[in-house]
């Protein structure tokens, strides 16, 4: 597998990186790509930190066997909420794809909505929500269950809508199964592009940042960590691609060598191909 130290025999495959990819998924079916794209600040000192969109916010994820009815509210009271409404798609634990639901959003911070036909809810998807409520800063949409904190704490916080995004504010990206329709999805990693700006001492005591992947692949069907090292300075660039474990997280968290830290700005790629499930 890429990203550890040795060798190792790949098998012929029809693909070598994100094009190639893409142009065998199609022979396949329907393809669309998961793009996320976000600069983070690094923790300093070898600090990991999972990167966000919104740095400080803790999401408590559900754990297995915790699929729940999940419920939207506002963080603070806003009258332009007032008739507007939300989509959400989400994923239930075995990684299939539910249809979206649209829900009339409340304009106060104490009323928390039921989502109605969420009741198996485990993840969303990364490309959802949507509202057409125009998000203020101060006035974040959450989601989890009927006794939510909205202030960011984490409790029973499944998920954020912040300002200027209407999307999950994680880069964390479950891998689905299949969609709502019975058609299987094939989800791979096709490429990340990592920057980090921290400081350039010479080529001897360069600082850098480790980039972790935290996944599942489907090849070897146990979780593995793969580091990426990227100096301050330079442009790291990963491009190939292999296929996720269905029903398993890929999380992406960022750590500097040195005290005095660094932003990191990080890209990555998702592909996924459907085909038409068998009978």
């Amino acid at each position: 597998m890429a990203g550890q130290d040795g060798y190792n025999w790949i098998a012929d495959r029809a693909f070598e990186d994100l094009t190639s990819l893409k142009k065998h998924a199609r022979l396949q079916g329907r393809v669309q790509e998961v793009r996320f794209f976000h600069t983070v600040a690094t923790g300093g000192a070898g600090a990991s930190i999972e990167i966000e969109e919104k740095t400080g916010t803790t999401v408590t994820r559900l754990t297995t066997g915790n699929e729940g009815q999940v419920y939207i509210r506002a963080h603070t009271d806003n009258a332009a909420y007032e008739d507007k409404t939300i989509t959400l798609s989400w994923l239930d634990e075995a990684g299939v794809v539910h249809d979206p639901v649209t829900t009339t959003l409340d304009d106060n911070a104490v009323t928390e909505v039921a989502v109605s036909g969420a009741t198996d809810f485990y993840r969303p998807r990364p490309f959802y929500p949507y509202t057409n409520a125009v998000i203020q800063a101060g006035h974040t949409l959450s989601i989890g269950d009927d006794n939510h904190a909205n202030d960011g704490s984490g409790n029973d916080l499944w998920g954020v809508i912040e300002e200027g995004n209407y999307n999950s504010i994680h880069s964390r990206y479950y891998v689905p199964l299949e969609d709502s329709n019975g058609k299987t999805i094939y989800s791979y990693l096709a490429k990340m592009r990592g920057k980090y700006a921290g400081n350039q001492k010479g080529d001897e005591d360069r600082q850098y940042a480790t980039l972790t992947v935290t996944c599942t692949p489907n090849a070897t069907g146990y979780q593995t960590t793969l580091p990426y090292r990227v100096y301050a300075g330079e442009t790291f660039v990963w491009e190939e691609p292999f296929r996720l474990k269905a029903a398993t997280d890929t999380i992406f968290t960022v750590a500097d060598d040195a005290g005095d830290g660094g932003n990191f700005e990080f890209e990555y790629i998702i592909v996924e191909s459907t085909r038409i499930a068998p009978g």
